[in-house]
């Protein structure tokens, strides 16, 4: 399983809001995981962001591997303690 697509598909399940910077400093929000992973695939590395609707300074983050790694190890990085690292952590181990 594709740890990272997992929690993003979980992310939209619950109704959050799911944005990627592929590098240039922008965030944008993506309405479905095919196309937030597009974006995620179009780069060696993503920085992804999820926010609850509303909360605009309310948000988690994790860097993703899309390529060249094994699919548990596609988060390499994200926010401590939180919604994200809690289910990198159930879903890996």
């Amino acid at each position: 399983m594709n740890v990272a697509k997992e929690i993003i598909k979980r992310a939209f399940d619950q109704g959050l809001i799911v944005l990627v910077d592929d590098g240039d400093g922008s965030k944008i929000a993506y309405g479905s995981l095919g196309e937030a992973w597009a974006a995620i695939e179009a780069v060696e590395e993503a920085d992804v962001f999820v926010r609850m609707p509303g909360a605009e300074n309310a948000e988690e983050w994790m860097k993703v591997i899309p390529h060249g790694v094994a699919e548990d190890e596609t988060v390499c990085n994200c926010t401590a303690d939180g919604w994200i690292d809690a289910l990198h952590h159930d879903l890996i181990f």
